[in-house]
């Protein structure tokens, strides 16, 4: 459930997990143990629970939320759209959000290996012998009309006062779609109609031209008139 849960096992009553000064370590905070309160277990054996999903809050807070689907690998090999913003992963080892990039989790491989995504959003690199790399996220809300414009522009949606709680998961998991690779989603216009508006139009320009000439006609011999 990405979360950490440390136990006491002293069974000394009243006991309490303690940690030693480290002002240079932001441990607590990155298992989201730092608003945890302890709880008391069996046989005295008080436990820590993280508070939140490890990962999420302080990584999702910063996200930005798309449906375009145009990704691509930049010059530095991490997975982008087409403004260059990176394209959030799961670390499947240690639910980490980051970026994306080639490399199997072993860490070998580069930016020029051959890979393929999976519909439930894995990496595999091939030119590795099909070694297991990240993990794409989706990120779904209550009210997905609430959400609003960022500064990027485009389809490029940030939370709005009234999308509701985000939840943040890998693809093929409960609630959430899969992937298909190298296709993008089809418009939400009708190709058909759209041909017919655009045939009405231009069987009243040659129309709506004519009334133009006209009336700037009519116009120039006001001119003439009051001119004279």
């Amino acid at each position: 459930d990405n979360s950490v849960t440390l136990v006491n096992t002293t069974g000394v009553p009243g006991s309490n997990i303690a940690f030693g000064p480290s002002p240079s370590s932001n441990f607590l905070a990155s298992m989201q143990l730092n608003n945890s309160v302890i709880q008391p277990g069996i046989s005295n054996q008080n436990f820590l629970s993280s508070s939140n999903p490890i990962g999420v809050p302080g990584e999702f807070r910063r996200l930005l939320f798309t449906r375009e689907g145009d990704f691509h690998f930049d010059n530095n090999g991490f997975l982008v759209n087409s403004k260059g913003l990176f394209v959030g992963g799961i670390d499947t080892r240690t639910a980490e959000v980051m970026k994306i990039d080639k490399k199997a989790i072993d860490g070998s491989g580069s930016d020029s290996d051959d890979f393929h995504f999976t519909p439930n959003g894995l990496l595999y690199n091939d030119t590795q012998l099909g070694k297991q790399g990240k993990q794409i996220a989706l990120a779904r809300f209550p009210n997905p009309g609430g959400l609003v414009g960022s500064q990027y522009g485009g389809n490029i949606l940030t939370e709005g006062g009234s999308s509701g709680l985000r939840k943040i998961a890998a693809p093929d998991t409960t609630s959430f779609g899969v992937l298909q690779e190298s296709s993008l989603e089809l418009s939400n216009s009708s190709t058909v109609e759209s041909l017919t508006n655009l045939g009405l139009l231009q069987k009243f320009f040659p129309s709506t031209m004519s009334a133009l000439k006209v009336e700037m006609s009519v116009q120039d011999d006001l001119n003439g008139m009051i001119k004279s």
